[in-house]
């Protein structure tokens, strides 16, 4: 199978380096290649007879949209090993937070938007298509019954320990992860009064209050904010607070001035803040995963070299029609 990953995760490159890339990847709409980028992560899945050619050309691509070197963050994988990866990635396994769900949706999009726009190599269809079948089968029988923290339930457990002055809470963006963690404090008993700032209408989010996205500049006025916009740049700049808050920024890029951490009465966290909170220790169920997670890939794999006649066979075997 002539498939190859090239990419940075939250264990490879610091945010600043996730960030830069994740910008660079919004150009690259039309290029053949599949682009993943989350929060976690930017990777390029791509195919063809010249993995290693094919490598060289996206690297120059992303080098002549970045001013900051990236090369020595990157990781690839080729054939079998960048099959395994994606299924990992695609069940929960390979995440800052082991068994997230929000990762095979985001894997779904990006195959998806992808085979809307090209035609692709048959190679990466059975990539995705299967790298998913298998990451759902891991998450129903391993992850589901040992599923660690989210960040739904970091998010709260850091509003607990903090204790503001009061549970006003400001979510900025519309976003899937905001309307999980808005459910997840709710839950919790931690919502006393929420308001969502979006550019769209939140019908899916029945009685909440509302301020329009111009309006924004609001965000001083409550005492918990939590930010996951897609948005070009910052959502909230550093000017100087009044009160105490705590501030949640759940992009990437990231929605929230970096240099309002300075600032005393301020508790600004990210992305990889939280996910330092929630790092599972290895359990033995998520170590049996990994286990029947390569053997599922091997079979699939194997099956597809034999399909397509890759590699050569006994005299028995004929792949003749």
């Amino acid at each position: 199978m002539q498939v190859g990953v090239v990419g940075v995760n939250f264990k490879t490159a610091p945010l600043i380096i996730r960030e830069a890339l994740s910008k660079a990847s919004e150009a690259s709409q039309g290029e053949p290649w599949i682009v993943l980028s989350t929060c976690n992560r930017m990777e390029v899945y791509f195919s063809g007879d010249d993995l290693a050619a094919i490598q060289m050309d996206i690297l120059s691509f992303f080098r002549t949209l970045i001013d900051v070197e990236f090369e020595h963050y990157l990781y690839s994988y080729f054939g079998i090993d960048a099959f395994e990866h994606l299924a990992k990635v695609a069940s929960g396994l390979d995440s800052a937070l082991v068994g997230e769900s929000e990762i095979q949706r985001q894997v779904k999009i990006a195959y998806a938007r992808t085979h809307k726009l090209l035609k692709l190599d048959k190679s990466l269809h059975f990539l995705f298509q299967k790298s998913l079948h298998i990451g759902k089968q891991m998450r129903t029988r391993f992850i589901a019954p040992h599923k660690q923290n989210d960040f739904g339930s970091i998010v709260g457990t850091l509003i607990r320990v903090l204790r503001p002055r009061d549970n006003s809470i400001l979510f900025i963006g519309n976003s899937m992860i905001n309307r999980h963690i808005h459910n997840s404090l709710k839950f919790m008993g931690i919502v006393q009064r929420a308001t969502f700032c979006s550019r769209t209408t939140c019908e899916n989010i029945p009685r909440i209050e509302r301020i329009n996205w111009d309006h924004r500049h609001k965000w001083s006025e409550f005492s918990i904010v939590i930010c996951g916009a897609k948005h070009d740049g910052y959502v909230i700049d550093a000017r100087k607070s009044e009160k105490r808050q705590i501030i949640f920024d759940l992009g990437l890029p990231r929605n929230v001035d970096p240099a309002l951490a300075h600032q005393s009465n301020v508790s600004l966290y990210n992305i990889d803040d939280l996910a330092a909170f929630g790092s599972p220790s290895k359990e033995r169920p998520l170590t049996l995963c990994e286990e029947a997670l390569e053997q599922l890939a091997a079979r699939h794999h194997d099956n597809f070299l034999r399909k397509n006649c890759v590699y050569p066979f006994p005299q028995a075997f004929s792949c003749a029609k």
